[in-house]
Parts: structure tokens; sequence; C-alpha cells
């Protein structure tokens, strides 16, 4: 059953691979959500049976720790992208008046447009907005590290990975919703490295 589980969670790569290969901004609301639904099905599936049947003694460690890290590093990237795109939806419901004239203002001919489509233009006019620019490899790469420092028994180092991404985009959190989706990606990115290293523990 060790086995099993370990292919279900190896799924994971494959799985969150046409979502990257989309550039995550330009993907779907349909491939967004249906890749981090697959993932977290995938996921909750590895980790139920390896609490079932724990013992890997038959598993070389470095097997599990790298899968750990390259499933963590790939499979966190749909997740966090739908978690921002469902907040951000949430957000554009919620907050009618702001988002209708920045719309008016930039889309020639707004004024004959009605409100459900302004809002539409104004979702996809966010998703494309370059505000927190190289977040796909900077999320690849925090959460390769996030992983590793877990893995090496030094759970302090999350906290060094974390302080290096806040100063890094120190600038641009003043631009507007750059703060929530920085709190958003960074919390989405770490709980799911958290997570994979939670499973192959799990799986050992």
């Amino acid at each position: 059953m060790t086995w099993i589980a370990l292919i279900i969670f190896a799924l994971i790569i494959p799985a969150s691979i046409p979502l990257v290969l989309k550039r995550y901004q330009e993907s779907s609301r349909i491939l967004v959500f249906g890749s981090a639904s697959l993932i977290l099905a995938l996921g909750l599936a590895a980790a139920a049976l390896g609490a079932l049947d724990p013992i890997a003694s038959n598993i070389p460690l470095a097997l599990l720790v790298v899968l750990g890290v390259l499933v963590s590093a790939f499979g966190g990237g749909p997740m966090t992208v739908a978690i921002l795109r469902a907040s951000h939806r949430v957000d554009v419901e919620q907050s009618t008046e702001p988002t209708v004239p920045a719309v008016s203002q930039t889309v020639p001919g707004a004024e004959s447009i009605s409100v459900p489509e302004l809002e539409s233009l104004a979702e996809d006019n966010t998703e494309h907005d370059p505000v927190l620019r190289g977040g796909l490899w900077i999320g690849l790469l925090e959460r390769i590290a996030v992983t590793t420092t877990l893995f090496m028994g030094w759970p302090e180092g999350i906290a060094l990975v974390l302080g290096v991404k806040g100063l890094g985009r120190y600038k641009e959190l003043g631009k507007e919703g750059a703060a929530e989706r920085f709190i958003l990606g960074t919390f989405a990115s770490v709980l799911w490295a958290c997570a994979c290293y939670g499973i192959v523990q799990l799986l050992i």
C-alpha cells in the first residue's frame, strides 16, 4: 500500500504541469480550480494511505525526500493560484463601486457597458496586471527552500526564507492589493510545502 501511496503522491507533479505550461495567470478558471482540486485529492489520498501503512523500509529515504521537494515545488503553484483567484473573485463581488470607475478610465466606451461586464473586465485586467511579478519562480524556490529546511531538521530556516522574500517584495507591497496577494500567496505556498513534508513523514 505504501507504493500505491507513493505513486499517487508522485502523480501530483504531472497534474501540475499543464498549469505551469500555461503560466498560471493566463490559465482559465476551469484549469486552475480543476488542477488544484485534483492535486488536493491526490495529496489527501496519499496521506490517508500513508497513515494506514506507514512502514516504507524498502523505499530509499533519499527518493522520498527528493519526491517530497518536487511535489512541494510544482504542486504548490496551482494551489496558490487557485486561492488567489478565489479571493480576488470575492473582492470584486464585494467592492463593485471602486472597480467600475477604474475600468471606465482604461476601457474606451465603458460608459455603455453593463455593470456585470465592467466587473468581468476589471477582474481580467487585475489578473494580468504585473503586480508582484516573478511569482512563479519565487514560489518554486520558496517551496523548495521551505521543504528542504524541514527535511534537514531546521524549521527555523522558514523564518529566514520568508524574511528574504519579504525584503525582496518590500517596495512592491505599497501597490493596491499587493499586500493582500503577498500574504495569501505566501501562506498558501508555505502551508502546501509543510503539507508535503508531512505526507512524506507519513510514508516513512
